[in-house]
């Protein structure tokens, strides 16, 4: 699974990690954020006369640039921009619910335990300091606080125990498998990091 897509017949161009690279012009849908290399190899998919300099965006979520081979520092500035745009929308549609042990009723609570608990639904689950943030297979990651459940007398290691002990879920248990320019992209967006380890490993 990714989070964007770079439409390329260029073996030499490197790809952020979740950029897919490929010079299969089926895959222009615009699904998710798509960029075309090469002002040539957009009008051929595109017509000449839809292709603007003035305006690198084709269609929703489409854009393209120009080559190396066509003009180098503009190719370089542009992809610069795409890497950022990407992971800019991965941030804006990968939505964060927050799930407050002392706003929600008690029926709710119990819902969501029962969520939890439940080995039907597979789960990522990563945990940072007082936070669990959890990805189940949509575009919503649900977070809860540990200093809540501590503060009201229930012992969070019990808690993270019985997150593990289910089977379907999966611990996040560090960022390595995320390179430095995809961490600094998210800055504090943890939330995302369960949801890109999904689809890093296939779980969805």
């Amino acid at each position: 699974m990714y989070i964007g897509r770079v439409i390329t017949n260029s073996k030499k161009i490197e790809v952020l990690d979740f950029i897919d690279k490929t010079a299969d012009v089926s895959k222009v849908n615009g699904d998710i954020p798509t960029l075309i290399v090469g002002k040539s190899f957009a009008e051929s998919i595109y017509g000449k006369e839809n292709v603007r300099i003035l305006d690198k965006k084709l269609s929703k979520n489409v854009y393209w640039t120009y080559s190396k081979a066509e003009k180098r520092n503009v190719f370089e500035t542009d992809f610069s921009d795409f890497e950022k745009y990407v992971i800019s929308y991965m941030l804006r549609t990968t939505k964060y619910q927050f799930f407050s042990l002392f706003r929600n009723s008690l029926s709710r609570k119990k819902g969501f335990i029962r969520f939890l608990d439940d080995r039907s639904i597979k789960k990522t689950i990563y945990i940072r300091e007082n936070h669990i943030y959890i990805y189940y297979g949509s575009d919503l990651v649900i977070g809860i606080s540990l200093g809540e459940i501590e503060y009201l007398g229930i012992n969070r290691e019990k808690v993270i125990k019985r997150i593990l002990e289910n089977p379907s879920n999966a611990l996040v248990s560090n960022t390595k498998f995320l390179s430095y320019r995809i961490l600094s992209g998210i800055n504090t967006s943890y939330h995302v990091i369960p949801y890109l380890y999904a689809k890093k490993n296939g779980i969805f």
